[in-house]
Parts: structure tokens; sequence; C-alpha cells
């Protein structure tokens, strides 16, 4: 929705039902439900057509990633990869930037990796959002800034990948807390005790691993976990809720 205000999208489904039901009504209720998609969204079932692109940005959920991309055979060396997934992987307990470095062997300096607060509800809404996005290539990140910037979508650029990508994994478990204390109908003491408490917990596992306290402290730690413990989108709440 984001990059249709400024160029045509091609959108790789899993699905079938969704290629058809984007391709027929310009809607894909399971994923966006009440928004109607540009035309010039353009979905495929054939994954071997990113060797067409130059950007590709995945939103392929964390634990599906390796078996995603390693059985394509794609020429990686020109081509930029913008990670829009959260999480860690199991069993490996691998960030995500791991699992993209080891499955298609791309260098560090071809890699951003986004962060923050950013619920797609509201960002396919141009609702206000703000995001960091980070990689050790800093005319790559900036440039990325550039490119998604717009009136409603406000991105910072960072060289922290491992406290970007961490802060973004650590929040779920925080969360699916929150909702734990929710259900059990504590106050808002205790709602802010869980968060600051909880961020502190990540701050440390952040400064263990490398990650600046910047990081940790902005968009992708605190801003993420925030809205990751109080939005009425959030899956991780709702676990703990229920």
């Amino acid at each position: 929705m984001l990059l249709s205000r400024k160029t045509d999208v091609t959108l790789w489904c899993f699905e079938q039902e969704t290629i058809d039901e984007i391709s027929i009504n310009q809607t894909n209720c399971d994923f966006l439900p009440n928004i109607e998609l540009p035309s010039n969204i353009t979905p495929v079932g054939d994954i071997n057509l990113l060797e067409r692109f130059d950007v590709i940005i995945n939103t392929v959920p964390t634990q599906f990633i390796r078996n995603v991309y390693s059985g394509l055979n794609l020429d990686w060396r020109d081509k930029v990869l913008i990670n829009c997934s959260k999480g860690i992987e199991k069993h490996t307990h691998k960030l995500i930037y791991e699992i993209f470095f080891e499955v298609l062997g791309i260098d560090a300096n071809q890699y951003v990796t986004f962060g923050g607060p950013s619920h797609a509800e509201e960002v396919a809404r141009l609702m206000p959002t703000a995001v960091v996005a980070s990689s050790v290539n800093k005319v790559l990140a900036l440039s990325v800034r550039d490119f998604f910037n717009s009136e409603s979508f406000r991105v910072y650029s960072s060289n922290d990948i491992i406290g970007t990508e961490l802060g973004g994994a650590m929040k779920n478990v925080i969360a699916i807390a929150f909702g734990v204390a929710v259900a059990c109908g504590v106050g808002d003491n205790a709602k802010a005790m869980i968060i600051s408490r909880g961020l502190n917990e990540i701050a440390r596992l952040g400064k263990a691993l490398r990650a600046t306290s910047d990081s940790i402290n902005g968009l992708a730690g605190m801003g993420d976990l925030v809205v990751t413990c109080y939005s009425k989108h959030s899956r991780n709440r709702t676990v703990g809720e229920l």
C-alpha cells in the first residue's frame, strides 16, 4: 500500500486464493480487511519472478523464511534485501539477518531491516507512523529512508541491525505477559510496571548481544514494545489475554 503510491509493486503470495482475491476484487480481507488495494499492486504465485527485481522486500513470517528462500536459485549479488518481518527463528535462535546471511550468502552491505511500531492496519490507512531502517551500509540506509518517507510514514536511519531486530522480537514476550495481566484485571500501575521492567530486560539482553541503547530506547525497542502491549491489533497481547 505504502510503496504503491510511488511505484508499481509486484506482490508474491503463497496462497492462490489470495492472488485471485487481489486480482479480481483488489482486496485482501484476511490480512487487510476493509481496505481497497491500488491497481498497481500485481499479485504473483511464482517466487522465482524475484529475479526480475533489484529491490526485494521480505514480509515472510520468520519461521518460514529459511524454507521459502533456501529453494531459490537467484543471483543476489546486485540486489538489495529489505526485511520487514520480526522475530527469532525457533531451534536455531537466530535473528532474521543471520538467517538471510546464512541461506542467501548476501553481503551485509545489501541488507536493510525495519523496526518500530508499525501495525499494517494503520500503515495501510496512511495513519501517522514512524520506523527505523537499519543497515551497516549507511548510504543504503539513507537511500531506503528517503524512498519510504511520506507525509504519513516517517523513517529514521540506523546502523544497528542487532538492536533493531532484537527489539522487534523480544517485545512479543513482554506483550504476552501484558495480555495475561490485562485478563487478570490489573490496574494501570501494574501495566506500566510490566512495560518498564520488560524494557529493562530487553536492554540487558541487547547489551549482551552488542545492541546499542539508542535502538532499545527508541522506536525499535520501546516504541514497538508499547504498541504491541497496548494495541487492539496486537496478536501477542491477544494470546496473553486468551
